[in-house]
């Protein structure tokens, strides 16, 4: 398990993710994550497993620090994702509170980035080009002034 920057640069840990089938980023402090993980041995282990075909998953906090930028919280702006994903900011938890954050973030989203809103116990799945929405919710893709919202097995592309 990668809990601390410490941990992050073990090269033993880094072996084992990047042998790893499935790797799984949990939610919590996006912040904490993102500082963790940026320049660290088990964020390049992880870049290599995906290069390889590994699935990489990414849950709330671990879905934002995927994206091209992250939201810190209201008024103090964004700081640069891991650019896995480089064209979208993901707002999770869409259906219980992440509405109104998205809403409030709109007008400051760089015109070349998507706005994702996942709700609970969804996921916008990504295979490099197109995205498909897989559970009960609903994933809300926000691009300049336009919204549109997709529930289970509907694909999307952002361009």
């Amino acid at each position: 398990m990668i809990v601390d920057a410490k941990s992050a640069q073990d090269e033993k840990l880094a072996a084992a993710i990047e042998e790893a089938k499935l790797i799984y980023l949990t939610g919590g402090d996006p912040g904490y994550l993102l500082r963790t993980l940026r320049g660290s041995a088990a964020w390049n282990a992880i870049l290599q497993a995906h290069s390889r075909g590994s699935i990489l998953v990414g849950s709330s906090a671990g879905a934002m620090v995927l994206g091209g930028l992250i939201w810190k919280y209201p008024g103090e702006g964004f700081e640069d994702g891991l650019r896995l994903v480089s064209s979208v900011v993901v707002v999770p938890h869409h259906d219980s509170w992440g509405r109104d954050r998205a809403q409030g973030l709109r007008p400051s989203i760089p015109g070349e980035l998507a706005l994702l809103g996942v709700a609970e116990k969804t996921a916008a799945v990504w295979s490099g080009a197109n995205w498909q929405v897989l559970g009960p919710g609903e994933v809300t893709v926000y691009i300049g002034n336009k919204e549109r919202t997709y529930r289970h097995g509907q694909a999307f592309n952002l361009g």
